[in-house]
């Protein structure tokens, strides 16, 4: 996961392409973020959790239920 606005790591630099052709790979692009920012609003709340776990969560149900 990561952001077009990231100033450390440009996303120009991140090669995304061929990732569609792998089951095993996602890729995740946000318009913002920052550098492993992922800020709601100007209240410095996080919101990076919420797709991680959801991610984790079907990664998990998928495995259990093959």
């Amino acid at each position: 996961m990561f952001s077009e606005d990231d100033p450390i790591i440009p996303h120009e630099c991140i090669d995304d392409t061929g990732f569609e052709e792998n089951e095993n790979f996602l890729i995740a692009k946000t318009k913002s973020g920052g550098h492993v920012g992922f800020f709601r609003g100007f209240n410095l709340e996080r919101w990076i959790a919420e797709p991680v776990v959801e991610f984790i969560r079907d990664i998990s149900n998928y495995k259990f239920n093959q």
